[in-house]
């Protein structure tokens, strides 16, 4: 019989966020490959999965654990940093839910990605980020 000690299984665990981490931080580097360029000018240092890294650490505090939903919130942080004019607060409606305790984290970026898709029809920012909704989903 084989017994898998408690330290083996946080080595395992630990082992397979790292995967994920580093997997999430190549797809958010080709969705948003000059978001550095963009943040801190030419010269800036492209620091995805640290970027990443810090991401999901917001993620897990606002109560969303599972990888998909993990990933998805991820695309929609980079998202409202990439596509927000602050004249007209694309994605600032999210942060009411994000925020919101009451509300499960899975169910946080459900009803994020149900109004998304219903903004989808009229809004090219809502289109594309649904697009790279799904392409996470498609890498998941």
């Amino acid at each position: 019989m084989l017994t898998i000690r408690y330290e083996q299984m946080q080595a395992l665990e630990g082992e397979m966020d790292r995967a994920f981490a580093e997997r999430l931080a190549r797809i958010v580097s080709s969705l948003f490959p000059h978001y550095f360029e963009r943040i801190q000018g030419t010269q800036g240092a492209a620091d995805y999965p640290e970027l990443v890294g810090k991401a999901i650490e917001r993620a897990e505090r606002f109560g969303i654990s599972q990888e998909t939903d993990i990933a998805a919130f991820v695309v929609l942080t980079m998202a409202a940093r990439n596509f927000d004019d602050p004249a007209d607060g694309f994605l600032d409606w999210t942060h009411p839910i994000i925020m919101n305790e009451a509300i499960a984290g899975a169910a946080k970026i459900s009803l994020i990605k149900h109004r998304l898709e219903r903004e989808a029809t009229a809004d090219p920012c809502a289109a594309r980020v649904v697009e790279m909704l799904q392409t996470v989903r498609a890498n998941d």
